[in-house]
């Protein structure tokens, strides 16, 4: 896929603010659309924080198109769903970085250096 130049600018400035706060990619387009594949037919809720965004409201949201799209900004998106384990099982099973959290599940976008992630398979 070509970039334009304002998303290769936009891509750019997002960069080096992650560098600027001390965040690393752990994602890419491929990983983002697994995790989308992985988690289609499931019942999840989901609740996103891009790098440059304010905490996100406590509400969670169905809107898994909504939520994925420009992922190159998203840090963290959080899942929750009745079946945790078996999310977790997926989003083991096609190498999406989470971490675990009460009752819900934080992919990682971009993360600090010698964050816990599990990186299961």
């Amino acid at each position: 896929m070509t970039l334009t130049p304002d998303q290769q600018q936009d891509g750019e400035r997002l960069r080096a603010h992650g560098w600027a706060h001390g965040l690393v990619s752990v994602m890419n387009d491929t990983r983002w659309r697994r995790l989308r594949d992985a988690v289609i037919d499931l019942p999840v809720r989901l609740r996103r924080k891009d790098v440059r965004g304010p905490e996100p409201a406590a509400r969670f949201d169905a809107d898994l198109h909504h939520q994925l799209g420009g992922a190159a900004a998203i840090e963290w998106i959080e899942l929750t769903t009745p079946h945790l384990e078996d999310l977790a099982k997926a989003l083991g099973a096609v190498r999406v970085p989470f971490v675990r959290a009460d009752d819900r599940l934080r992919v990682c976008g971009y993360t600090c250096p010698g964050a816990d992630i599990d990186w299961a398979t």
